[in-house]
């Protein structure tokens, strides 16, 4: 797996020019295991509104997650579809629909096709394509 230091530059070279999104590090400078709640717990004490962005395939699992009842209290759910996914039936979250263009690839995939010499252009913006070249992530 590709460093976290790595995986946030590439998500801010990502969110750069879009306004009211902002990659943050909290999970990285906390350390140790990660569990959703603690982050949008954390962020909710901030002075900033947040809004959790899943795929339709990971929002299927929200009501399996640590726990899922506190987080669905505090949290909004921006669920984007996933090819060949179902949108869930989430009963009592909060959830908006994204209706945007999907770009079916996997960071699986992107390692894949790079190792073989696939052209990446356009399903990875030429900002992460500078930064995984520059730093010989692939």
């Amino acid at each position: 797996m590709t460093a976290a230091s790595h995986r946030l530059a590439m998500t801010e070279l990502l969110v750069e020019h879009v306004d009211g999104i902002e990659a943050s590090d909290i999970e990285i400078v906390r350390g140790g295991a990660s569990y959703t709640f603690d982050t949008v717990e954390q962020l909710s004490k901030m002075d900033c509104e947040s809004v959790l962005i899943l795929g339709s395939d990971a929002a299927a699992e929200l009501d399996s997650w640590e726990r899922a009842t506190e987080l669905r209290a505090l949290v909004e759910v921006a669920v984007v579809p996933r090819p060949g996914h179902v949108m869930p039936a989430l009963k009592d979250w909060k959830i908006q629909l994204v209706n945007a263009e999907v770009v079916d690839i996997s960071s699986s995939e992107i390692r894949a096709m790079s190792a073989d010499d696939v052209d990446l252009d356009p399903r990875v913006p030429q900002a992460v394509r500078n930064y995984i070249s520059d730093n010989e992530l692939i």
